[in-house]
């Protein structure tokens, strides 16, 4: 099966086609921040899923 690299997001009444691209190492801090933002209270949790590991998965999601 071939990859395409898009979708579409449906999320809170907005629609989008979307375009999935790999993040730039450069915005990790930006999103590790944010995440512990939203998920302060599950300190135990937070930490585990902020590794190199998991950062080398996050994908930017680009409106097409």
């Amino acid at each position: 099966m071939e990859s395409r690299h898009r979708g579409r997001v449906d999320a809170g009444g907005v629609q989008q086609n979307v375009a999935f691209r790999e993040a730039d190492p450069a915005e990790y801090a930006a999103v590790d921040t944010a995440y512990r933002e939203k998920y302060c209270r599950y300190t135990t949790i937070v930490e585990h899923v902020l590794t190199d590991h998991a950062r080398i998965s996050t994908l930017r999601l680009e409106p097409r």
